[in-house]
C-alpha cells in the first residue's frame, strides 16, 4: 500500500515519489530526501503504487531503490515516463552502467551503492546544487 508522508517546510518545487520495496531502506531515502528539502509524496513497495502516487502528486522527482526484477521495473518506468514529464527519475543500484546512457536511458542518474550523501544530493537535483541553494545564473 503507498504511503503518503509529511513534509517538513520543503519547497513545493522539490517533490518525491520513493519507490523501495524494503521498509529500513525506504525510511533511510525519506531522511535523505528531506535534508535535501524534497517533500516526500508518498512511498511505495511496488510499480503500481508508484504509478499512482505519480499521477496523482505530479513530483519532480522517481527515487527508485535497486529493482531485484531483472529489468523490468525500469521498462514499466519507460514505458510510462512520457506521460509523467517532468521527472527525474534516479536508479539506486549496486550496478553502474555506462555514464552516458545510465540504465538504457530509462533513468536520468545512477547511484552506485554505497554512494556518499553529496553523491545523492547531486544526483537527485537535476542542477546539481546542495539543498538550500538557489540555482545559478
Amino acid at each position: 500500500m503507498a504511503t503518503p508522508t509529511a513534509s517538513n517546510a520543503v519547497s513545493t518545487e522539490r517533490s518525491a515519489v520513493l519507490l523501495a520495496a524494503e521498509g529500513e531502506m525506504r525510511v533511510l531515502l525519506r531522511g535523505l530526501l528531506r535534508l535535501n528539502r524534497f517533500r516526500v509524496l508518498g512511498e511505495a513497495a511496488g510499480w503500481d503504487e508508484a504509478r499512482g502516487l505519480l499521477r496523482s502528486g505530479r513530483p519532480t522527482l522517481l527515487l527508485v531503490d535497486e529493482p531485484r526484477d531483472d529489468g523490468a521495473l525500469l521498462a514499466r518506468i519507460a514505458q510510462e515516463r512520457e506521460g509523467l514529464a517532468p521527472l527525474r527519475v534516479v536508479l539506486i543500484s549496486a550496478a553502474r552502467p555506462a555514464p552516458d546512457q545510465p540504465a538504457g536511458g530509462v533513468v536520468d542518474a545512477v547511484l552506485p551503492r554505497p554512494f556518499r550523501l553529496r553523491d545523492f544530493a547531486g544526483a537527485v537535483d537535476p542542477d546539481g546544487r546542495p539543498a538550500g541553494t538557489a540555482p545559478g545564473p
